[in-house]
């Protein structure tokens, strides 16, 4: 298992970028949010970063003011028209790639820490 850590202070606008500095390359199995002193109603964006089309992974909108565990999942697509089934989701997957947090709305120099941890392949 491997963790990746995305940490920083917010702006003075609250809003934060961080890319992850190691590709990866298995299953997204869990993400903590940390709560530091960020507002509540902080907006989280993860996404996959470094390859040619970048992926959405998470998106947290309203964040509280309390540690929590998040378990992203993917909908399934069917084979036969690539269109996402509504009831089958699976963990997403890197292939080689580093992970993007984008923070807005958290607060003018706010702590915000993520923990991600893959899987092996």
């Amino acid at each position: 298992m491997k963790t990746i850590e995305l940490t920083g202070i917010t702006a003075s606008d609250g809003s934060l970028t961080i890319t992850g500095t190691k590709s990866v390359t298995g299953f997204i199995e869990r993400i903590d949010y940390d709560y530091s002193n960020a507002a509540t109603g902080a907006v989280l964006t993860v996404t996959t970063s470094g390859q040619a089309v970048s992926a959405p992974v998470m998106i947290k909108t309203g964040a509280g003011t309390a540690d929590v565990s998040y378990f992203p999942r993917s909908l399934a697509n069917k084979s036969t028209d690539a269109s996402a089934f509504t009831n089958v989701a699976e963990k997403i997957y890197l292939a080689n790639e580093s992970l993007k947090l984008v923070v807005a709305s958290a607060g003018d120099t706010k702590g915000i820490r993520l923990l991600i941890y893959v899987s092996n392949e």
